[in-house]
């Protein structure tokens, strides 16, 4: 009975938030309610932290749960996916965009957000899978418990319904999940030259000889280019051998 005012709150909360008609069932249902894709634990979390003045000090996540699904039925995806397929041939990217923008803000990476190294950052102050307390790969449940301190603690378990594993950190020794700090990556990478020619084969086979002369490939041909005088350059920039002199002694 000690949390009864709190675990009311928490329910209240949940019946404030506003669900989304599923675009995958035919007929409304009333037995299952779906929340927005963009509404994820977190962002519930502050949200309700924001409302009340009695936070929750702990989240505890569970994956996966019996009988639940934690990919969202987002009826903006489904609408996206029927304009796409009416359309009979997609060939420039520009394409994927304008339909995207009709029912949603599309986001480059790169230009609207960065993108960071996370593989790198998490080797660093994470233990390898192989060295954490419980067997990664026969666990049928993975439970994450986050504090306010900033502390994450990881419990293996190898059934559904029964809980025999431990709460443990996985973070090396002397690091903190604080310390993990992703550098950020460039834009744009060098494309390797048996993928160039794969694409080059590809629209010679659909789209003939002279597909460079075609308007709506603009896109392939800039990339064919750019790439090309990429390798051109780094052709240009090798290293000469210097011609040892007549009278030096060669061994």
């Amino acid at each position: 009975m000690k949390y009864v005012h709190r675990k009311q709150l928490v329910k209240s909360f949940i019946v404030e938030l506003k669900p989304i008609q599923c675009h995958y069932s035919r007929s409304k249902t009333v037995s299952k309610q779906y929340l927005p894709s963009n509404l994820s634990i977190t962002a519930m979390w502050e949200q309700y932290n924001g409302d009340h003045e009695e936070e929750l000090c702990k989240v505890l996540l569970a994956f996966p749960v019996v009988c639940q699904s934690f990919i969202p039925p987002d009826y903006v995806l489904g609408k996206i996916e029927r304009t796409l397929k009416k359309m009979p041939e997609i060939v420039d990217p520009i394409e994927y965009e304008s339909v995207i923008s009709k029912f949603g803000s599309v986001i480059h990476l790169g230009d609207d957000c960065s993108v960071y190294n996370w593989k790198s950052a998490a080797d660093d102050v994470l233990k390898p899978p192989t060295s954490w307390h419980f067997q990664f790969q026969k666990s049928k449940r993975i439970i994450l418990t986050c504090f306010n301190d900033g502390n994450v603690v990881v419990q293996g378990e190898p059934n559904f319904m029964i809980e025999v594993g431990q709460l443990k950190s996985i973070v090396r020794k002397g690091k903190c999940l604080i310390s993990l700090k992703p550098t950020n990556i460039a834009k744009g990478i060098q494309i390797g030259g048996s993928k160039l020619e794969d694409v080059c084969r590809l629209l010679t086979t659909h789209f003939g000889d002279q597909w460079e002369s075609v308007e709506r490939l603009r896109y392939y041909k800039t990339v064919l280019r750019a790439n090309e005088e990429d390798t051109a350059v780094e052709d240009t920039d090798t290293d000469f051998d210097v011609l040892p002199d007549d009278n030096a002694i060669q061994i």
